[in-house]
């Protein structure tokens, strides 16, 4: 489970709770139901507001994810583009029937 569904579950059910609910109870329930690898860096962190615990939980979660699929700007990969794009293809030009000519 994603920690977008939980959170969304969580919420649900903290509205049909029937008592007194503090910040802290909440943020305490919800660090006690993650998932192990979550919760080991969170639970030092010590955060009492529901709201910085979740966006906190899912930036975690982006972490333990991997690297983004998204390629990010390096200063590297702006050179390796342009070494290869230094000589383009050029095909080759046909001069009379069926001969070929070398493109230069």
């Amino acid at each position: 489970m994603t920690v977008q569904a939980y959170t969304d579950r969580f919420k649900y059910l903290a509205r049909i709770y029937s008592q007194a609910i503090t910040e802290e109870w909440r943020c305490r329930k919800f660090e006690g139901d993650l998932n192990h690898e979550l919760r080991r860096f969170l639970v030092p962190l010590r955060i009492w507001e529901f709201p910085v615990l979740v966006e906190q939980t899912k930036m975690v979660e982006q972490l333990e994810r991997g690297p983004s699929r998204v390629m990010r700007a390096h200063p590297n990969n702006s050179s390796i583009n342009e070494k290869r794009q230094e000589k383009p293809y050029t095909r080759p030009q046909r001069e009379g029937r069926g001969t070929v000519k070398e493109a230069q």
